[in-house]
């Protein structure tokens, strides 16, 4: 016997294959009315930006609870790090307005450093020992 799960995949996957075509801009049907409610209070905002603002603010906690945000931001009242100015800057090279090889790979970088996940010397070596001969600091 099949899973209510392993059923509904089935049954997609046999959709996906289907030639059937549904055109939504010939679906028209105004006499259902609806709202958007969050926590039995009415959204009067349109519900793609109402997506995104909790997208925003899931990435934002997740980002805040990385371990290498709290090493840098202790539990305090007051902020030692200007973030607003960091995300204003990382907003202002991203997408359309990311134009180039390099100033994607500045971008990041710039948030592999906040997160102390640029790769070491170690894992350089082990991706490209042709170029990254020795694991040992070349100033050093």
């Amino acid at each position: 016997m099949k899973t209510n799960g392993t059923t509904e995949q089935t049954l997609a996957k046999k959709e996906a294959m289907c030639e059937n075509i549904i055109y939504a801009e010939k679906v028209i049907c105004d006499r259902i009315e609806y709202h958007l409610e969050w926590e039995n209070k009415r959204i009067d905002i349109p519900a793609r930006l109402l997506c995104k603002i909790i997208a925003n603010a899931r990435i934002g906690a997740s980002w805040k609870e990385s371990n290498p945000i709290r090493i840098l931001e202790p539990e305090t009242e007051n902020t030692v790090h200007n973030w607003s100015s960091f995300w204003k800057e990382m907003n202002r090279t991203r997408g359309v307005h990311c134009t180039s090889r390099k100033l994607s790979t500045r971008r990041a970088t710039a948030i592999k450093c906040v997160m102390d996940s640029l790769p070491t010397l170690e894992e350089l070596n082990r991706r490209r020992p042709e170029v990254y001969t020795t694991v040992k600091c070349q100033v050093c």
